[in-house]
């Protein structure tokens, strides 16, 4: 008799979020997320962004969004806590790449304003500030 664990099924039309983390350099990390991020997704991103958020810490996170769908209110939720736990620990917690789905939740939600949010990896890394967003 299995457990009843493993006797769940996957939900239809459930997509399953991929995060990964690597090094960019010595003071940079990227978390790149592929999938939604929502509810059931969420605590994923969470603990990847817990592992990259202790020491050592780098100066910069970058967490790439080119690759998520779909974003609800609790991945918006994800994200004002990582740049919460960055600001404390002196790291810059940068959004990247989020589609114009995604880009739209943030702008709609007023978070656009808080989050430091950039159109592409390369610019979150070039930029020492985003114009017009707080620190």
């Amino acid at each position: 008799m299995s457990s009843p664990i493993f006797s769940q099924r996957v939900p239809s039309g459930f997509t399953p979020l991929i995060v990964t983390s690597e090094c960019l350099d010595d003071q940079t990390r990227l978390v790149l997320a592929i999938g939604e991020i929502d509810l059931v997704t969420a605590p994923i991103l969470v603990d990847e962004l817990s592992m990259v958020l202790r020491p050592p810490m780098p100066k910069i996170v970058l967490v790439d969004l080119s690759g998520v769908t779909f974003l609800s209110s609790t991945g918006i939720g994800v994200l004002i806590d990582a740049r919460r736990r960055g600001r404390a620990a002196d790291v810059r917690v940068r959004i990247c790449g989020p589609n114009r789905a995604v880009a739209r939740v943030l702008q709609l939600t007023g978070v656009m304003d808080y989050l430091e949010v950039f159109d592409s990896r390369m610019a979150a890394r070039l930029t020492s500030s985003p114009v017009g967003l707080p620190r």
